[in-house]
């Protein structure tokens, strides 16, 4: 990855407990990877959680582990949490995130991957996950998606808005590069 031309850069005003959690998430790890795993009939795939708000489904994601390269992590985390083995297609880029609060800041890195999926049906293999469910789209609505998380309301808004992110980052790769001009996300980068 050229860590100029596919770094893009955002600041995001957040309140303490997520930055709290955030701070803990990037102490444990040197990011995450985005995982934007392409389903026959060119759909991408979506989970959701039990303990999400009712309706919400996202691209999944998963921490890496300390000394672990982006393509190592996206193949291990869709498997446990897809139960899908898949093949990198394309590294999209990766969002440096600066989450701020009245009292500190901490930076976190998300790697954004495309993928296709090469054996498996979507099943979660890790149950503390605690993934309940899976929904296709096509990645043009990755858009949409990123405006339901941005609305959602308290206590999940700043969780919503961080993970909008990597959706309007994905859906600009993949559906709106040649109508925006632009490396910027459209308001929160």
């Amino acid at each position: 990855m050229d860590a100029n031309k596919d770094l893009e850069y955002c600041a995001l005003d957040v309140g303490d407990a997520f930055l709290e959690e955030m701070a803990r998430k990037s102490g444990e790890s040197p990011g995450e990877v985005v995982m934007v795993i392409r389903r026959p009939g060119d759909t991408v795939l979506l989970v959701t959680k039990e303990f999400y708000p009712a309706g919400v489904y996202r691209l999944p994601s998963g921490q890496m582990k300390e000394g672990e390269r982006p393509e190592e992590a996206l193949k291990r985390e869709a498997s446990e949490e897809t139960g899908l083995q898949v093949r990198v297609r394309r590294h999209l880029g990766a969002i440096r995130c600066s989450l701020r609060s009245r009292h500190r800041s901490t930076d976190y890195l998300s790697h954004v991957m495309l993928t296709s999926e090469t054996a498996g049906q979507p099943a979660p293999r890790d149950i503390e996950e605690r993934i309940t469910g899976f929904r296709e789209v096509d990645p043009c609505a990755l858009r949409d998606i990123a405006g339901q998380l941005k609305q959602l309301p308290e206590p999940w808004s700043d969780w919503g808005r961080f993970r909008a992110l990597a959706h309007e980052f994905a859906y600009r790769i993949l559906c709106a590069r040649s109508s925006i001009q632009t490396d910027r996300p459209e308001e929160s980068c």
